[in-house]
């Protein structure tokens, strides 16, 4: 292959680093399957293998549709709450980018996603283990997070809220030239979709490690 010029290597490294920021912050922005899934409590707890097709993905439940259910149910409700996050920080975030200034927003973006991270690692290790004797005899057919859903929804509404790509996006336009700004963009839109499936895949592979406790993955 022929060697890469300059350019082509300043545009390469900017690829990887946008898809690297990028799968970086779509595969913290909601707990995984993996992780929900570790934090179901009912009264039954799992006897199975953890490597079986029937292990439910929770020690601390072992009914194994009660807890794919739960999974399904609270990640659609955290999907439409980061929605509608997204929705009202949206416009706020890029008022902010047009009237103050695009660091400053972006600065507040960063702060509102690291709070979210640093609050949901804080109470995943601290509620996930005291809540694992919580369940009550018999409620086998009743089942509930480790962590307070509550805290689930702030750290969602937290990440959503940010909208980092707005003012992002308006810095980078703001430091491209008018001629080339298109191709840009439309380069950052393939990073972000490589991005969007690399997240997915790592979300795939954490489930087929089979853990029961996130604990370093989610702190790192």
């Amino acid at each position: 292959p022929l060697p890469l010029s300059s350019g082509e290597e300043r545009l390469v490294m900017r690829c990887a680093v946008a898809i690297v920021c990028t799968t970086t912050f779509l595969w913290g922005i909601v707990p995984g399957d993996a992780v929900m899934r570790s934090l179901v409590v009912c009264g039954a707890p799992s006897l199975t293998p953890h490597d079986s097709p029937a292990w439910s993905g929770s020690d601390r439940c072992g009914d194994q549709k009660l807890v794919l259910a739960t999974t399904a149910r609270l990640g659609g409700d955290l999907g439409t709450i980061s929605n509608l996050g997204h929705l009202v920080g949206g416009p706020i975030i890029a008022a902010v980018a047009d009237t103050s200034s695009r660091t400053r927003a972006i600065a507040i973006s960063v702060a509102l996603v690291v709070s979210s991270k640093c609050l949901f690692a804080v109470v995943y290790v601290v509620s996930g283990r005291l809540a694992a004797g919580h369940a009550p005899a018999g409620s086998g057919d009743i089942a509930f997070l480790a962590i307070p859903f509550p805290i689930l929804v702030l750290c969602g509404v937290l990440s959503s809220l940010s909208s980092f790509s707005a003012p992002l996006n308006a810095l980078i336009g703001d430091v491209t030239p008018t001629a080339s700004r298109g191709a840009v963009f439309a380069r950052l839109t393939v990073c972000h979709g490589v991005a969007a499936g690399v997240s997915q895949v790592l979300h795939l592979l954490l489930l087929r490690l089979y853990l029961t406790d996130y604990t370093p993955i989610i702190v790192a």
